[in-house]
């Protein structure tokens, strides 16, 4: 019999909550039946958020609309427990079931038919429950409990105490209010099968340029290899050329996995530089009848990276010269952040809307910003067609007061699983260029240094890495190296390597020209300037504040206040804005020509600097003003087209 896989996003759920704790005592899972809800119960469906069920049930407003999202707070005090009927025809005598929990946002209990099978407390890690044994004949109940949220992850505080896995972004940045996500933010699949099952492969790729020819190199783990065989395919992107084929013994495989060299294959391109090309990959299990028991199809491609030092780099200085298949390529990217706080409920479609404006405007690269998560596999399968190459952070962030990374044993160990879970997810995508240990980490608590590999947790991701994906870059946070940001007074000396920094201008725009004038940095990984949203999303969500004026005194504006050039405005203008559409043509005029500055005096240093990195890439929230240069809804900014035309032109 056929291996059976059964996605349980296709199946109809309930919501409902409760005061922390009732539902033990009044609730009933295997007979479904409610006692003292406070809310339930509702249809909804997955990946979903609690946030988004009540929304579309009319019990919470919404979020986005002026300070609406301080009355939703309610919501991660509660116990909320989604629920479904796992249809009778999904379970078969005699064949082993695991569930597979691909994404729960943040921690609780797992019910089946009444009964707690197991406990979850990681947003960033997978997890499986074997349910032999535990299935009815019919009338099969899953339920997932979600505790309350942590009070605290936010923007503020002290890293080395946040221990809690869970993204950290939507408890309030300087981009996103409060809006702590609860739910299922991936799908749930039940595998089905006999005694032989494909587990995991682990792919890896490279391309020889010289002899124009592709490595392929395939390890992996056979559950059951009682008389079974793999027959590994490799065709092209639609399958209809095969490039090769060969099988072998299943218990073979695992002990050896398999190398293939001198693959007629043509090499995967970043955008602008030529064609993303994939192929096939395609691994059939068989019994010893040649009966299929399982498959596994990936799309890969071949391309070859090195990291050259920049010139006249200072002794021991990070290479950030990128060459892919032997060409150097000038890394141009935009800082990757959530799509929404509310990512659950995030669709195909706007990563492919955000995904396609970034290729249109020229950029090659996203950093995905280590606090939030691992981003959606459709993320990085749109980056494989797109040539938008992924540097993924881990899910470790700054926290204004102290940035020091966890260092006692069970944080270590369990930032470790999240790494090669994080490897082990997305390793085999073509677009992944390189991992990071987080976002702006410091060597100590009383430090703004840059964390170095000397660091315990470092220490351990360093082993990760070099097992598990030896081939790609690894630093230890973003900035990384003797500077966190880059100082005119310090230029000259070799202490800009990889620098974040400035997110605005400094005076006026002559100083900021200035500045960006004598740069020295080797890596530009974080440089911004705000700019308003238009006059029409901020009217359209400002619900009834007054969004005028444009100042701190203003609610609306005060939400994200590092953001605000009021005082600014004034100061060039010598006078207040006559109104709201003066400020933000005022404002994103001056975001325009500050970007249009530090991209270009980037580019004139290529070869001295081989990145820049805009913060940020878009809105997951209405701000009233931001770094960003996509509004809220995906459009762009008048930024964005400036940046269009000096990274689209010849």
């Amino acid at each position: 019999m056929k291996n059976k896989r059964f996605l349980l996003s296709a199946l109809k759920w309930t919501l409902e909550g409760y005061n922390p704790y009732e539902w033990k005592l009044f609730r009933s899972f295997e007979t479904n039946s409610l006692a003292v809800s406070i809310v339930g119960s509702l249809d909804t469906k997955i990946p979903s958020s609690v946030q988004k069920v009540l929304l579309d049930n009319n019990i919470i407003k919404n979020w986005n609309i002026g300070l609406n999202s301080r009355d939703c707070e309610w919501i991660e005090n509660r116990h909320w427990i989604f629920s479904t009927k796992i249809p009778d025809s999904w379970f078969f005598s005699g064949e082993n079931h695991i569930l597979k929990f691909k994404g729960l946002d943040y921690k609780g209990w797992i019910y089946f038919n009444g009964v707690e099978l197991a406990t979850f407390d990681n947003s960033h890690l997978e997890y499986e429950l074997n349910l032999n044994g535990k299935f009815h004949k019919s009338d099969n109940v899953l339920s997932i409990v979600f505790d309350v949220s942590p009070r605290w992850l936010g923007q503020y505080g002290e890293t080395s105490k946040m221990t809690d896995f869970k993204p950290r972004f939507n408890y309030t940045w300087d981009w996103c209010p409060r809006l702590v996500q609860i739910g299922i933010w991936d799908d749930i699949v039940l595998d089905v099968f006999e005694k032989d099952k494909i587990n995991h492969f682990d792919i890896e790729t490279d391309y020889i340029a010289e002899k124009k020819s592709g490595w392929l190199a395939i390890k992996g783990d056979i559950f059951g290899q009682s008389d079974t065989y793999l027959s590994v395919s490799l065709y092209d992107y639609q399958e209809k050329e095969l490039l090769f084929d060969t099988k072998l013994d299943a218990c073979l495989f695992n002990e050896r996995g398999i190398v293939v060299g001198d693959l007629e294959v043509l090499p995967w391109w970043p955008n602008g530089m030529g064609f993303q090309n994939l192929y096939s990959l395609i691994i059939k299990l068989y019994d010893k009848e040649d009966n299929l028991i399982d498959i596994f199809c990936k799309h890969i491609g071949f391309k070859h990276i090195d990291w050259l030092p920049c010139k006249d780099a200072p002794k021991g200085a990070t290479n950030w010269l990128c060459s892919i298949n032997d060409q150097l390529v000038f890394l141009k990217g935009v800082n990757w952040t959530p799509i929404r706080p509310n990512f659950a409920d995030v669709n195909i479609e706007d990563y492919q809307l955000r995904i396609d404006k970034y290729k249109n405007l020229g950029f090659n690269l996203f950093r995905v910003w280590g606090g939030a998560f691992l981003e959606k596999e459709c993320f990085y399968d749109f980056c494989d067609r797109s040539g938008l190459m992924v540097w993924q952070e881990l899910p470790l962030s700054s926290s204004g007061l102290e940035s020091y990374p966890p260092d006692d044993p069970k944080s270590i160990e369990v930032v470790t699983k999240i790494a090669e879970s994080f490897i082990c997810r997305r390793k085999h995508h073509i677009s992944l260029l390189m991992w990071c240990g987080g976002n702006e980490l410091r060597a100590s608590k009383k430090t703004d240094d840059p964390i170095e590999f000397d660091h315990p947790l470092i220490k351990e991701l360093v082993n990760v890495f070099i097992n598990k994906d030896p081939k790609r870059k690894f630093i230890p946070s973003t900035p990384f190296g003797p500077s966190f940001c880059a100082y005119e007074h310090n230029y000259g000396k070799g202490l800009h390597w990889a620098v974040n920094g400035p997110w605005k201008i400094d005076g006026t725009l002559e100083d900021w020209e200035r500045y960006w004038r004598a740069d020295d940095s080797l890596a530009r990984t974080e440089i911004g300037c705000p700019g308003p949203s238009s006059t029409e999303i901020i009217e359209k969500y400002c619900g009834d504040i007054d969004p005028f004026p444009c100042n701190l005194e203003n609610p609306l504006w005060a939400r994200t206040p590092w953001w605000c050039e009021w005082k600014e405005f004034i100061s060039e203008n010598g006078r207040q804005p006559v109104d709201l559409n003066e400020y933000v043509a005022w404002g994103t005029n001056r975001q325009s020509k500050a970007l249009v500055i530090s991209i270009q005096n980037c580019l004139h240093r290529l070869g001295q600097c081989g990145i820049f990195i805009i913060w940020m890439g878009h809105d997951c929230f209405p701000c009233t003003a931001n770094t960003s240069i996509l509004d809220f809804e995906g459009n762009y900014k008048p930024a964005a087209y400036q940046i269009k035309k000096i990274l689209t032109s010849d």
